[in-house]
Parts: structure tokens; C-alpha cells; sequence
């Protein structure tokens, strides 16, 4: 389930990052594609004004324009009083501004002036051109069905083309934006397909998949967190397997070590069931032997608890604050009484010269030491002392137990799990034990971290 949301939770970061890009993007091109359409419109304004304003051109266009209007006149037979008419024809040619006289004075006036309105004294047609008058260089000969007229023209060319070149700027700008869109967004959406193909892939199964890098944004940020999660999913299965294994083997070797003292035991017990004794004495020593095999055998499933104890990190360990010089010299001391019992020359120097706190199991660092001392009466040569130290370095407690090894090991029903218990317990302490072993020499080096220091008297 873990598994599951933790991809869920990728996706919904991808398309929220998606989304993100996405308006991101659609603002940049936008602002680009406005740019460049503001410019494209300029320009073409430009030009056309530049064109429309050529004497050539403008005179053609003029001189177009008054044939037209004077067709219109004439097709139509329009009187100089027809102003509707004349309205009409300058709506469809509404860039064009006229002002029409006669004899009398003005007789249309396309911007400026309605007849209907007009009540001041109008200005005859020789006052309109008297020299000092306005510039009538587009002045043109007009004739209406009553009268005859004279046509003062202006014209804005450049206004034909205002819509056109507006709405293809429209136009310009929108296919500017999307190229630039698209362009942008090609690379992203190929690089989210990348990831969400490599987020399939490990949701499969493929742990050992990573999806490539690119560039420096947020996706590949995105990237970085999904390979980080699948490479530290494939750690945690790869550890999971390989404490399944462990636990496989030892119960394979612990089984196979039990079955020899039990097969024994058995053997023993049916002895002495069926009678098969000749002697008080033949009788104690079936008994005898069957007790310690029996012993042996609780010995094996002892370590057999305490192993599956270490090893399960959901059964907490009962963490103390305790004097380490108290309780090192009590687990050494009981481990020297114990080995010495067992006529082992045992020697112990405490290098310390600081009072100092360990946050300790107090039970399970006991453990420790009845590995280590379970393990010297197996294998030490008991014509060389067994030795013990204790020292501080930095912040850590540094505890070494060495000895010489036997020349003739007897053969001994062994798991072999007792460092592998000792390296679990200290490993949940924040600790570690380091092992040398040659062909006649064993060390061990145990480290635990120190909580707090105080000056003591350093011994004698």
C-alpha cells in the first residue's frame, strides 16, 4: 500500500508541475507573440501609409474614386439636393471626405457640414477659391442631374487596409503563440512522458530503473525524488531479502545443530526406558549425559530467541541512562568470575579515566558479554590469558576482549550465531563490533556512543 500511494503522490506532483508549466508557458508565448504582433503591426502600418501616401498612387486612387462617384451620379440621375443619395455613396467610401459647391456655395459637406443645420451665410464658389484660400489641389469638376458642381476630395487610403492588417496581426499573433507554445511545452511533454513511463516501470517492479535527467527545473527535481524513492524501496526489499535469508540459515543451522544433542537425548532416554543398564553407575552417567544434552539443546534455542529478539526492530529494546563505569565493571566482572570458574586466566584494564552515562539496554549489552565469554570458553587456549580492556575515544567507549586461540578446538554444536547477535544489539545501540581473527589470534572490538562525560580520579 505504501508502495502504491507513494506513486500516486508522483503522479499527482507530475501533473501538478504539468499544470504549472502549462500557464507558465502560455504566459511566455503570449507575451512574446504580442510583442511580435505590436511590431508586425507597426510595420505593416507603415508600409501601407508609406504606399498609400505615394503621389503616384494617391493621385490614381483620387481620380478612380471621383470617376466612381461621378457614375453614381449619373447612373442614379441625382440632383445637388439629393443628400441621402450622396450620403449613401460616401457610407460605402466612408475613408473619403467630400465637400461639394456650386455657384451658390457648399453643397454637401461629408465631416463638417449638413445644409439642413447650416444657417450662417455660405460662401459662393469664387470665395471658396480666392488665392488665399485653403489648398484645393484635389478640386474635380462634378456634374448633377440640375446642376453643375465642383468636388473638393480628401482621402485615407491607408484606413481601407486598418481592419485587414488588424485582424491578420490578430491572426499573426495567435499562430505566433502557439508555435511558441508548442515549441516550448514539446520538450516538457516529452520529458513527463519520460517520467511517467519510468514511474510504470518501477511500479512493475523495476526497482533498479532510474529515469534520466535533464536539464535543471522542476521536473527533474520531480525525477530526482522518484529515483531517490524507488532506489530506497529496492534497498529496503534487498535488506528484507537479505535478513529473510539470514533468518533461514540460522534456523537451517540451528536445526541441524539441534538434531545431533537431541538424537542423544532420545537415545539416552530410550536406554533407560527399555533397562538397558548394567550398574548404578551406567545409569548416572545416561542421566548425566541426556541432562547436559538437554541443556545444550535449551542452550541452542536460547540464542535462537535472542536472535529473532535482535533481529525484530518492532519489539523495543528497554533504553536506560546508566553509569558505564558501574556497568562495565559489573558485566567484566562477571564474565572474569565466569571464565575463571572454568580455569581461564582472565586480565582486565580499565583505561578510563572519566565518569561517563551509556543509554543502554542493560540486558541486551549483558547479552554481549555472555557471547563474548560463551565464545572464549569455546575456542580460547586456556595456557594464555584472556584479556579485557576498556578506554575512551572522543565519544565513543571503546571495549576490546582478546585471546589466543586453541592448537585442538573439541568439536562443539554451534549456530555460529553469537557475533551476528552481538553486531544486531549494538547496531540498535548506535554501536558496532569489529572482529580480527587469525589462525591464533581472536579480537574483538566493541564501540558504544557516550551520552555525557565527567572528570573522575584516574586509577592507580
Amino acid at each position: 500500500m505504501t508502495k502504491i500511494r507513494d506513486f500516486l503522490d508522483s503522479r499527482k506532483q507530475l501533473y501538478s508541475k504539468l499544470g504549472l508549466t502549462i500557464v507558465i508557458y502560455l504566459f511566455i508565448s503570449f507575451a512574446i507573440a504580442a510583442v511580435l504582433g505590436v511590431i508586425t503591426y507597426l510595420i505593416t502600418e507603415s508600409a501601407v501609409i508609406s504606399i498609400t501616401r505615394n503621389e503616384t498612387y494617391y493621385n490614381q486612387e483620387i481620380n478612380d474614386t471621383i470617376t466612381d462617384l461621378q457614375t453614381y451620379i449619373k447612373v442614379n440621375h441625382i440632383s445637388s439636393d439629393n443628400q441621402e443619395a450622396l450620403t449613401a455613396w460616401n457610407d460605402a467610401y466612408w475613408y473619403v471626405m467630400i465637400r461639394i459647391y456650386n455657384q451658390e456655395g457648399i453643397i454637401y459637406d461629408s465631416l463638417f457640414y449638413q445644409p439642413a443645420h447650416y444657417e450662417e451665410k455660405q460662401p459662393s464658389l469664387p470665395e471658396i477659391l480666392r488665392p488665399d484660400g485653403l489648398d484645393y489641389k484635389y478640386g474635380y469638376d462634378i456634374a448633377f442631374s440640375d446642376t453643375q458642381g465642383k468636388v473638393i476630395i480628401t482621402a485615407l487610403f491607408q484606413m481601407r487596409y486598418e481592419l485587414l492588417i488588424k485582424y491578420s496581426c490578430y491572426m499573426f499573433t495567435f499562430v505566433v503563440c502557439i508555435l511558441i507554445f508548442m515549441t516550448l511545452l514539446k520538450k516538457k511533454v516529452r520529458y513527463i512522458n519520460l517520467i511517467e513511463k519510468g514511474i510504470k516501470i518501477i511500479e512493475s517492479g523495476g526497482l533498479k530503473y532510474r529515469i534520466p535527467l535533464q536539464d535543471d527545473d522542476e521536473l527533474t527535481s520531480l525525477a530526482i525524488s522518484i529515483n531517490d524513492m524507488s532506489r530506497a524501496m529496492q534497498e529496503r526489499l534487498e535488506w528484507e531479502e537479505k535478513a529473510k535469508k539470514e533468518n533461514y540459515d540460522m534456523i537451517t543451522a540451528i536445526s541441524h545443530d539441534i538434531r545431533t544433542p537431541l538424537t542423544s537425548v532420545i537415545c539416552y532416554l530410550d536406554l533407560l526406558a527399555d533397562g538397558k543398564y548394567d550398574s548404578p553407575e551406567k545409569l548416572h552417567i545416561y542421566l548425566e549425559n541426556a541432562k547436559n544434552k538437554a541443556y545444550q539443546i535449551k542452550g541452542l534455542a536460547d540464542n535462537l530467541f535472542a536472535h529473532s529478539l535482535v533481529s525484530n526492530e518492532e519489539i523495543p529494546f528497554k533504553y536506560e541512562a546508566v553509569n558505564g563505569n558501574e556497568l562495565m565493571a559489573q558485566l567484566i566482572s562477571d564474565c572474569i568470575y565466569v571464565l575463571e570458574d572454568k580455569g581461564f586466566t582472565v586480565e582486565y584494564k580499565d583505561k578510563t579515566d572519566i565518569s561517563y552515562t551509556l543509554s543502554v539496554d542493560p540486558q541486551q549489552i549483558g547479552r554481549v558479554f555472555d557471547n563474548l565469554c560463551s565464545n572464549a570458553m569455546k575456542y580460547a587456549d586456556k595456557t594464555q590469558p584472556i584479556s579485557f580492556s576498556t578506554k575512551i575515544m572522543g565519544q565513543e567507549l571503546m571495549i576490546t576482549q582478546s585471546n589466543q586461540i586453541a592448537e585442538i578446538i573439541p568439536k562443539q554444536d554451534s549456530s555460529g550465531i553469537g557475533i551476528h547477535t552481538c553486531k544486531k544489539i549494538l547496531a540498535r545501540h548506535d554501536g558496532s563490533i569489529t572482529i580480527t581473527q587469525t589462525q591464533k589470534y581472536f579480537s574483538a572490538l566493541l564501540s558504544l556512543p557516550i551520552q555525557q562525560t565527567t572528570i573522575r580520579q584516574t586509577k592507580e
